[in-house]
């Protein structure tokens, strides 16, 4: 390790120590808890409503295929037109 690369390491030593205390215990266990609150209701919501997301979107992996073939040929006639 050259000399550049050890100071860019102290400097980074450095500024993760000031702010280490950025966030207090309490803050840090409500975002944990809120993250895991906010997952758990979207997980809830999708499983109620997976039933309706059937019968709405019928030919949505069709139209996504659709789209992705398209942007391939756009990609290989670029290629191709370009050389």
């Amino acid at each position: 390790m050259n000399i550049k690369t050890q100071k860019r390491f102290a400097l980074f030593n450095v500024a993760l120590c000031k702010n280490r205390n950025m966030f207090s215990k309490g803050q840090i266990v409500f975002a944990v808890l809120f993250a895991i609150s906010f997952v758990v209701a979207i997980v809830m919501a999708f499983k109620k409503e997976r039933a309706q997301h059937q019968k709405n979107f019928k030919g949505v992996l069709k139209l996504l295929l659709g789209f992705i073939l398209f942007i391939l040929l756009l990609f290989v006639l670029k290629t191709y037109l370009k050389s």
